[in-house]
């Protein structure tokens, strides 16, 4: 959803990270509000430079 959304390129440094599913809503006009409550959510460390992020 945040590449197709955001034209983001995710990157996971745990592979354990693609079968977890979150539900709920968040503000999505700001992508780094919403990629702030995803790190919290999940625990992991988000990086971010441009349109790519790594989740840690």
């Amino acid at each position: 959803m945040l590449e197709d959304t955001y034209g983001l390129q995710i990157t996971l440094g745990n592979p354990a990270l693609r079968r977890q599913k979150l539900t709920g809503s968040v503000p999505n006009r700001d992508v780094d509000v919403l990629l702030d409550a995803l790190g919290k959510s999940l625990d992991v460390k988000v990086h971010r430079a441009g349109n790519r992020v790594r989740l840690d």
